[in-house]
């Protein structure tokens, strides 16, 4: 019987020059190739899953970033349209996918169960199926609140209940652990820094309220509406806050780039306040470093209250997502160097998993 296998990997961590290049990615094994590990981009911002097709894209990205539909004996046609639209906002790039969904007999995860899913036969902005890293991935799998066609959710993801994301940087950063968890939290509670609820949002994405943003000894007080996303490589600030960062930074505006430089050793973070706790953005993680330069990942929006956290958000910055409660659970993730270093999957008594990933830097 053919079937179409989901695991989760740990997040993808580079460490460059300056600054951290940060990828969530899942693999998946279709039937059409089940020596083929592909990777799905993980998107809190999304509730579907798609994957390439091989007739539009396989000459473009390769044989193990597209799927066969007609290799798996289990694999059905439902017969109606596919669509999804990605915004820039949380993404870096509105984009359009278009197809079929299929159904097919799948592992997701924890369960083996038939699932809907959306097979890709055009994408108007292809990045979004692009890591941070410039290698491309075979689609997308979301992680939304939402229901949808050809979702987790509409398939088995309620049954999994939790998800924890995190990336832990050690001290001296010589050493980096990245780790996915699916089914309960497994953070030590003594790192837990605060437990919220997740604004409510139409389209079912995790947010939360932020009442100061600090940045250097400018500190700017409102009720600030955050969302986080996995798939945006920055963080999108205020107007008017995102301006005091630039001159708090010392940034230019480089026409040649079309980005905004800094020194690279600058080092003030962005610090913010939710439910009275201060949670710390490094400066590391919001700049990359270009030829001999630093460029700031960070985006403006004319929206006064708005506040994007992108994939720099989740350096020392673990979080827990409850699904059936609706609250975001923010704790430090920051890599213990004196702990025992772990790779691969451990598993716990009530079926948990987590999926770790350690290393190692000179």
């Amino acid at each position: 019987m053919g079937f179409v296998s989901f695991y989760l990997l740990p997040l993808s961590l580079a460490v460059v020059c300056q600054g951290y290049n940060v990828n969530f990615r899942l693999t998946a094994k279709f039937q059409d190739n089940t020596d083929i590990d592909r990777s799905l981009i993980l998107d809190l911002t999304s509730s579907e899953i798609f994957v390439l097709r091989s007739t539009e894209f396989q000459d473009k990205y390769g044989r193990d970033n597209v799927f066969k539909p007609s290799a798996s004996d289990t694999f059905e046609n439902i017969s109606q349209p596919f669509q999804v639209n990605y915004t820039g906002e949380y993404n870096g790039k509105d984009s359009t996918v278009l197809g079929f969904l299929g159904k097919d007999n799948v592992t997701i995860i924890l369960h083996n169960e038939v699932a809907r899913f959306g097979v890709a036969q055009k994408i108007t902005a292809e990045e979004i199926v692009f890591g941070t890293d410039g290698y491309p991935n075979a689609g997308r799998i979301g992680f939304s609140r939402n229901i949808a066609n050809g979702s987790l959710a509409e398939n088995q993801f309620p049954r999994a209940r939790k998800l924890s994301l995190e990336v832990g940087v050690s001290p001296n950063s010589s050493a980096v652990r990245t780790s996915i968890g699916l089914g309960d939290f497994n953070y030590d509670p003594k790192r837990l820094r605060t437990k919220v609820r997740s604004l409510p949002h139409p389209n079912g994405l995790w947010g939360l309220s932020v009442a100061r943003i600090t940045i250097g000894n400018v500190v700017n007080i409102r009720n600030y509406k955050a969302v986080i996303t996995t798939t945006l490589d920055g963080i999108t600030l205020p107007f008017a806050v995102f301006q005091q960062a630039i001159r708090t930074l010392g940034a230019k505006y480089s026409r040649e780039n079309r980005h905004y430089t800094v020194d690279c050793n600058r080092n003030i973070p962005i610090i913010l306040e939710i439910n009275g706790v201060k949670i710390t953005i490094r400066f590391d993680a919001i700049i990359a470093q270009l030829d001999k330069v630093c460029v700031l990942k960070l985006r403006s929006v004319a929206s006064a209250d708005k506040v994007v956290l992108g994939l720099p958000f989740f350096i020392n910055n673990g979080i827990g997502l409850d699904y059936e409660s609706g609250e975001i659970h923010l704790y430090d993730s920051t890599y213990d160097e004196d702990s025992v270093a772990i790779n691969g999957v451990v598993q716990t008594a009530n079926g948990a998993r987590q999926f770790i990933t350690t290393e190692f830097f000179e």
